[in-house]
């Protein structure tokens, strides 16, 4: 549903547009037609074309009214369902704070960030969303030693997430914690936790489920050609929902940054694709991953890989591939977002 019309106004207008593009082609067309068909078929040709001109006004603004209705009737029918998307909220596990089907316990309500699908925590708060907030302010801190991979205190990361959750969209989540004694303030590596565990509460992995597959075959055919897995990982890229695209972007710039100042901070692009993997493909837990035939296969899987061996050793075996395609979206950001000036953080 995603190129139809979501709302009886998004319906109106994309109908009305319709009309517009079919009064536009059909007035044009009067004076195209003739001149298009004079240089294929001389004075006759001329002629043709200003009867095949003359039935574009009438046929092609017609088309654009049967569009309008066809728009405004889908946006009716599509209407319910996108007023009760807006007013969802989903449901998390108590005591883990990771994401859905985590930890146990109770459930509780969740607030406007964490465990929320990214369009609607998108929409809801602009650029005072923590994927901007957090990435801003850790590029100030990009030659921190072991950004990403050092934790920093447990206690502050959960305290800093509950309040980033019920912070209103009228205002940047604040990255500090009051009455925090001097000398344990908010860190850049809590704020990395806080930035890690936001993308792992999504209900679907920001390079989302559907695409697993494809860039772990895309990693599999391209094995030596670096232009060659640029140019797959951009094309996969962007057949991404907007505001997947739009945040990858803002994530990409950030983590190239670090892996530059790999000399410092310890962090190559493989050190951050062995943190990112997981959690921008999925949790690993959930797949199967057999590389042994000439196309690889992946499955959802129930089991638990902590109980099960076998679902242990699909999880091993998804993680080396993973590491591996985030390592190459780290080094191909700026051809895969050629623009890659302050434009991502700008958004």
């Amino acid at each position: 549903m995603d190129d139809q019309p979501k709302t009886v106004v998004d319906g109106l207008l994309r109908g009305l547009a319709s009309v517009g593009h079919g009064v536009v082609d059909g007035v044009s067309g009067i004076v195209l037609e003739p001149v298009r068909a004079a240089r294929a078929g001389g004075a006759s040709g001329f002629a043709r074309g200003v009867g095949k001109g003359l039935a574009g006004v009438v046929v092609k603004p017609m088309a654009g009214v049967v569009s309008f209705v066809g728009k405004t009737a889908e946006g009716i029918v599509n209407t319910p369902g996108t007023l009760i998307t807006a007013v969802r909220r989903p449901r998390r596990k108590n005591g883990s704070g990771e994401g859905q089907g985590q930890g146990q316990g109770q459930d509780d309500d969740v607030g406007n960030v964490y465990c929320v699908p990214l369009e609607e925590s998108l929409y809801l708060y602009g650029p005072n969303h923590i994927v901007y907030v957090a990435s801003k302010y850790l590029h100030e801190h990009v030659e921190e030693e072991g950004l990403f991979r050092l934790s920093g205190s447990k206690s502050h990361i959960e305290a800093l997430k509950k309040r980033i959750d019920i912070c209103g969209p009228e205002s940047a989540p604040v990255l500090s914690l009051p009455d925090v004694p001097l000398g344990e303030a908010i860190g850049c590596h809590e704020v990395a936790s806080v930035l890690k565990a936001y993308f792992r509460s999504l209900p679907e992995p920001l390079l989302t489920f559907e695409r697993f597959q494809p860039f772990m075959d895309a990693l599999k055919e391209c094995t030596t050609d670096i232009e060659e897995k640029n140019i797959a990982f951009k094309t996969l890229v962007d057949t991404l929902p907007a505001p997947n695209k739009q945040v990858l972007h803002v994530l990409l710039q950030l983590l190239h940054a670090v892996h530059m100042k790999a000399s410092v901070n310890r962090m190559t692009s493989l050190n951050l694709g062995v943190v990112f993997g997981p959690i921008l493909l999925g949790d690993a837990q959930t797949w199967t991953y057999d590389n042994s035939s000439a196309s690889s296969s992946t499955t959802r899987k129930t089991a638990d890989a902590h109980t099960d061996p076998q679902a242990l050793q699909s999880l091993l075996m998804a993680l080396e591939p993973m590491k591996e395609i985030v390592s190459y979206l780290i080094l191909g950001y700026p051809f895969i977002f050629p623009n890659f000036t302050a434009e991502a953080m700008d958004t």
